[in-house]
């Protein structure tokens, strides 16, 4: 009878001491995911802006997504985009698998493969939606592709169903392209996730937000670009909240409506871009600027980039780090970081910014935080001598504060009915030592 008792208090010492293995990095927050985004082209920017897959830290990832491939409109099979960047033939640089052998060194990562693009359009992804036998062929092309080169998975970033040259059926056939692709990847244990737009009419006519809820692991919702050069004013380019009750163009909003309309707080991943907005005012004299300030309809380009209205993170803070002449100022409505020299006016995130998007997002119990992308982040860390990548590393502290913070205010919250385990675990001792003595 004492054998027995003592094998029950060990097991439920086991059961209140044990903790879940896993071999995720510490700096990681457990449980939620970091996804980061890896634009191949970065391979051939100029100087500092250069990116390579040797220039990645894994550790600050849970899941890296190689963007992108793309489809072969003729023979309906995914292709690579840039054979000599990612393929070994013929003497090549072989990026695909270059990036999935990290997990040789990394197996906390998983490595997928993203196909689409706002290059790549939308009317060749519409028309094969529409056709079984062209979705049948794609599905075949996808597995061969994901197993000769190590991916653990797909990334549909159709921009987008029903847009751009796409059809209203796009819909409808977006959920038989993934229910299909769904069923191959569960043969392999792989995942399929989709980026996905945050405006309100590219979801309402993109989107069966409950069916991707259920065919798809994660739902990478690209929550950025809400504003730009193109309004003819300033901007935030991803703004957290508005002041207008009425505004749709707002990473609260679109995370809002998504979760209202059927999808999982578990699957959505809220977007923060590494890269900011830029505009040209159209009164450069004007002492003060504010949203909403009419500018010029291109914005300035940057170094590396070299993208009229587009800067990278790394771009942005050599820029302001190199002249004084840049006034920065933190807008409390948005939660979006500003500057501006003479005429000229960024929008971008920063820690600041990051940790309020991230603490809503962990609030929200939100599955984790995607980064478009990570070689526009500081990763050379060559920014007021800080540590490379900033933007990734702010996304982590502020994922694994903000748990922390959750986790304790749970703890002060009475709660009758529900009892912790080390209560149940004395109260089990003492009627078993009860038990014993009699």
């Amino acid at each position: 009878m004492r054998f027995i008792v003592f094998v029950l208090l060990l097991s439920l010492w086991d059961a209140e001491s044990r903790q879940l293995p896993t071999n995720q990095p510490a700096g990681l927050a457990p449980g939620k995911v970091v996804v980061c985004y890896v634009s191949s082209w970065a391979v051939y920017r100029q100087e500092g802006g250069k990116f390579t897959i040797e220039d990645l830290d894994p550790q600050l990832c849970t899941h890296l997504v190689y963007a992108f491939a793309g489809l072969d409109a003729e023979k309906s099979v995914i292709k690579s985009l840039d054979p000599y960047n990612d393929l070994e033939e013929d003497y090549g640089k072989g990026n695909y698998k270059k990036m999935t052998a990290l997990k040789n060194k990394y197996p906390h990562l998983t490595t997928t493969l993203a196909i689409g693009g706002w290059n790549e359009g939308s009317a060749k992804y519409s028309a094969l939606a529409a056709d079984p036998a062209k979705r049948k062929i794609f599905v075949e092309s996808v597995v061969k592709i994901l197993s000769k080169h190590g991916f653990n998975g797909l990334d549909l970033d159709w921009e987008y169903p029903g847009k751009r040259g796409g059809a209203p059926e796009d819909k409808a056939n977006f959920i038989l392209l993934i229910k299909e692709l769904r069923t191959e990847m569960d043969k392999h244990g792989w995942i399929l996730t989709a980026a996905i737009g945050a405006g309100k009419d590219t979801i309402e006519k993109a989107y069966d937000l409950p069916q991707i809820s259920t065919y798809l692991d994660y739902i990478h919702l690209m929550t950025y670009d809400f504003h730009g050069s193109w309004d003819q004013k300033v901007g935030a380019n991803a703004p957290l909240s508005s002041a207008d009750p009425n505004d749709e163009l707002s990473v609260e909003y679109s995370v809002d409506y998504l979760l209202s309309n059927g999808v999982a707080p578990g699957k959505l991943v809220m977007g923060i871009p590494a890269y900011g907005r830029t505009f040209n005012l159209k009164n450069p004299e004007a002492k003060e600027v504010k949203l909403g300030d009419p500018t010029q309809d291109t914005g300035f380009p940057g170094p590396y980039t070299k993208e009229n209205g587009f800067m990278g993170y790394n771009e942005i803070c050599a820029e302001l780090g190199k002249d004084s002449s840049w006034e920065e100022w933190f807008d409390n409505t948005t939660k979006t970081q500003f500057a501006r020299n003479e005429q000229k006016v960024i929008s971008f995130d920063d820690a600041n910014s990051i940790d309020e998007k991230v603490k809503l997002a962990m609030r929200k119990n939100l599955a984790g935080m995607m980064v478009w992308s990570v070689d526009t982040d500081d990763f050379r860390g060559e920014c007021h001598q800080q540590e490379p990548y900033p933007i990734l590393r702010a996304i982590s502290k502020s994922m694994t504060a903000s748990l922390e913070e959750i986790k304790k205010e749970k703890e002060k919250e009475p709660n009758a009915a529900v009892q912790s385990i080390s209560v149940s675990f004395t109260l089990t001792i003492f009627m078993l030592l009860l038990h014993w003595n009699y």
